[in-house]
């Protein structure tokens, strides 16, 4: 087989290589996210006062065979666009369910506060809540 052959042979199924090693981003095995509902945590759009320490939690479960991968918070001041706060990885095959209480100080000046928390799963599915503090 000529070198020109192989080269041929190569740019046909490079293509195909590459489409069946992608990650499938089929949403139906999202991860499920709730918040934490329990006394004590905000789960919902509220109002709080300036300087005040309140609490978000958030449950994270697989669905079908797809572990979750990583956990994203983001907080957005005031409308302005979304800043990573924090990120959270699970270790490979523990990735089953996950709970986290994110304790949040409110700042000193008024305005609007976004929290959005995101799952993503091994297979890059995601799925997201999100909840606005109002600091008057």
């Amino acid at each position: 087989m000529s070198a020109l052959s192989v080269s041929r042979c190569l740019l046909f199924c490079l293509p195909l290589i590459i489409v069946s090693c992608s990650k499938p981003t089929d949403q139906s095995s999202a991860p499920v996210i709730n918040f934490i509902t329990t006394a004590g945590h905000i789960y919902s759009n509220a109002t709080v006062k300036r300087d005040s320490t309140v609490i978000i939690g958030f449950e994270v479960t697989k669905t079908n065979n797809d572990l979750i991968h990583y956990i994203n918070i983001f907080c957005s001041y005031n409308s302005r666009p979304d800043t990573l706060i924090e990120q959270i990885t699970l270790l490979p095959g523990t990735g089953t369910s996950y709970t986290h209480d994110n304790y949040i100080t409110t700042r000193d000046s008024s305005g609007t506060e976004k929290y959005t928390f995101e799952a993503n799963s091994f297979l890059g599915a995601r799925s997201s809540i999100n909840l606005t503090l109002t600091v008057p």
